[in-house]
C-alpha cells in the first residue's frame, strides 16, 4: 500500500480497495495484503511453501492491514493463516482474491488478468446520451443460472437477443466477481473479478443487487 492508499483506507474513503488488497503479481513476484485488525499474527501459506506459514510471516501496519512481498507467480494457490485474538490459528481464503478454486477446494489463486477492454467507442456514445429522458426497462439476471454451461461469449449473443424479444432496454448483471461459495451468488463478495458461472434464478427488477465497495477482513 502506498501512503495515499493508507490515508484513504484509514478514513474509510478508499473506493478501489481491490487495487491494493488481495494478491497482485508483478515482475518481482506478488504483493499480498489483507485487512485483519484483530489478528495477533498473519502468515502466507500456499503450495509454494508446503503450506508452512513460518516461511512467509506478514507485517502489520497502523490500520490493521498485513502486507508481504513474496516470490510467488500467477497460478499459485494460497491462503492467509491467521492467529486471532483468541490465539487460535485458522486458514482463511483471501476476501479480495481475483480467482478461487472450484468447490470443494477452498484456496485462493494468484491471478494476473491479460484481458484488454475494447468498448471505447461504446463508452464514447454513452457520454452523449440522455438516459433520464429515454425509456428504461431493466432485466436483472445471474449469468451462471440463466443458461447452464454457457460461456460469457455465448451468453453475450443469446441474452441480448432474449431481452430484446421481451422488450427490455437494459440488462443488470448480478455480481460476476470471483467468490468461493456459489450459493452466495457473490452478493457478499468484495472482490471484483471475472466469476465462474454459478447458480441463481433470473429476475426482473429495477433495483441494484451489486455490493458496495467496502472493507472485508478475514
Amino acid at each position: 500500500m502506498k501512503e495515499l492508499d493508507r490515508h484513504l483506507f484509514g478514513e474509510g474513503r478508499h473506493e478501489k480497495l481491490w487495487t491494493v488488497l488481495g494478491a497482485h503479481p508483478s515482475a518481482n513476484g506478488t504483493s499480498f495484503a489483507v485487512w485483519a485488525p484483530n489478528a495477533q499474527e498473519v502468515q502466507l501459506v500456499g503450495d509454494f511453501n508446503g503450506w508452512d506459514g513460518s516461511q512467509h510471516p506478514m507485517a502489520r501496519d497502523a490500520h490493521g492491514v498485513w502486507n508481504l512481498e513474496a516470490e510467488v507467480g500467477s497460478g499459485a494457490l494460497y491462503k492467509f493463516k491467521v492467529r486471532g485474538a483468541d490465539g487460535r490459528w485458522i486458514d482463511k481464503a483471501d476476501p479480495f482474491a481475483f480467482r478461487a478454486q472450484h468447490p470443494p477446494e477452498t484456496a485462493s489463486v494468484v491471478y494476473d488478468s491479460s484481458y484488454v477492454w475494447s468498448d471505447a467507442s461504446w463508452l464514447e456514445q454513452r457520454v452523449h446520451r440522455q438516459p433520464h429522458a429515454e425509456p428504461m426497462s431493466i432485466y436483472e439476471v445471474h449469468l451462471g443460472s440463466w443458461k447452464h454451461g454457457r460461456s460469457y461469449r455465448d451468453l453475450a449473443d443469446e441474452l441480448v437477443a432474449y431481452v430484446r424479444e421481451l422488450g427490455f432496454t437494459h440488462v443488470e448483471l448480478m455480481p460476476v466477481m470471483e467468490h468461493p461459495f456459489g450459493g452466495s451468488w457473490a452478493t457478499r463478495s468484495p472482490a471484483t473479478s471475472r466469476r465462474r458461472l454459478a447458480s441463481v434464478s433470473p429476475t426482473t427488477s429495477g433495483h441494484s443487487s451489486m455490493p458496495c465497495t467496502k472493507r472485508a477482513s478475514v
